[in-house]
Parts: structure tokens; C-alpha cells; sequence
């Protein structure tokens, strides 16, 4: 059986992929400044600032899904 498919399961999954997502939202957002990175010629940019807003924004959306779920969770017991 799929420990994920029971409801004690799937709150552990959730809650390890809030962790997950939480923790790697925090290193994104403790980057440098984006106006920092922006200043530096481009060929020493270690990634595009277009790039790390948008991965910022799929993470929140991430959290997000996953609270939804939570209270799916909760709403179903």
C-alpha cells in the first residue's frame, strides 16, 4: 500500500513538501538583492533575475497548493 494514499500518509508528505518548499523559498529569497545582481555585467550573473522571480513565484504557488490540500484534508474528516 501507497503510505501516501491513507490520510496519516499524506499529511506527512504534505507536510515534508511545506518543509521542502519553505526551506528552498528561503534560500531563494536570501539571494543578493536583485538590483545587486542586475549591476554586475551579465556575464558574471550566476543566474537570470527573470529567472529567480519566477522561481519564487512557483514556490509561493507551491505553498499554496499545499495549504489548499491541507484544508481538503481537514474539510474531508
Amino acid at each position: 500500500m501507497n503510505p501516501t494514499s491513507t490520510p496519516a500518509g499524506g499529511s506527512a508528505f504534505l507536510q515534508e513538501l511545506e518543509i521542502n518548499v519553505c526551506t528552498e523559498l528561503t534560500l531563494a529569497e536570501t539571494g543578493p538583492p536583485e538590483e545587486e545582481a542586475a549591476a554586475l555585467p551579465i556575464e558574471e550573473w550566476l543566474s537570470d533575475p527573470e529567472d529567480e522571480q519566477r522561481y519564487e513565484a512557483g514556490l509561493r504557488n507551491l505553498i499554496d497548493a499545499v495549504e489548499a490540500m491541507r484544508r481538503t484534508e481537514t474539510d474531508e474528516w
